[in-house]
């Protein structure tokens, strides 16, 4: 579960160059949206609000049909999230985000460092 937060944070400055902005929240979905720790895991890990999407199993399903209503012009894309419910919000925990931080910096030392160790596993 951490490994899968620690990534995704690493994920986060890249992605926020793309969307040409800084995210202050994050909605979880799927599997892992229905777990209350994973998400604050999430919180956690990425100093990021955490919302619990409200079944989250179902968000793909919605997905289709918010796109199915905008073609139809019964809404636009900006009204998608006005009909998005959330099950909880999780903010950071002070004292885990400071061992997060260092957990952090040796997360990415260790993939640098085991790098090439991948590469020749992978046979390349």
């Amino acid at each position: 579960m951490e490994g899968v937060a620690l990534n995704t944070r690493w994920l986060l400055s890249p992605a926020e160059k793309f969307l040409g902005r800084k995210l202050a929240t994050l909605n979880m979905v799927g599997g892992g949206g229905k777990s209350d720790v994973w998400c604050q895991i999430f919180a956690d890990v990425m100093n990021l609000s955490i919302r619990q999407v409200q079944d989250p199993i179902q968000v793909n399903a919605r997905g289709a049909a918010f796109i199915a209503a905008v073609r139809l012009e019964y809404m636009a894309f900006a009204d998608v999230p006005h009909h998005i419910e959330f099950q909880a919000t999780y903010t950071s925990n002070v004292e885990n985000r400071g061992v997060y931080d260092k957990v952090f910096g040796k997360f990415v030392r260790f993939y640098e460092q085991a790098k090439s160790i991948y590469k020749r596993l992978n046979g390349s």
